[in-house]
């Protein structure tokens, strides 16, 4: 699956984990590809501490870092978070 939230306010933001998190299975992976903020005009983007505190329980974060197919000559303005539903 792959999911966006980073055009979310707190709230859709909130609902958007739990219900994501709901309909998971145990193991099933999660691949989200999110702008950090500033990083384009009209999108708010999101800090990766926040996604990371936000799929703080319930998951584990396999892996995260730029996002090579947004390079925009050598600025990359948006990172990637693979994760994985706890047992």
């Amino acid at each position: 699956d792959n999911g966006c939230i980073h055009g979310m306010n707190a709230e859709d933001r909130d609902a958007y984990v739990r219900e994501v998190t709901a309909v998971a299975a145990p193991g099933a992976r999660l691949l989200l590809i999110e702008f950090i903020p500033g990083a384009s005009f009209g999108v708010p983007g999101i800090e990766p501490a926040e996604v990371k505190r936000r799929f703080a329980t319930g998951w584990t974060l396999l892996s995260s870092g730029s996002e090579p197919s947004m390079d925009h000559n050598g600025k990359y303005p948006g990172r990637y978070y693979l994760f994985r539903r706890a047992s």
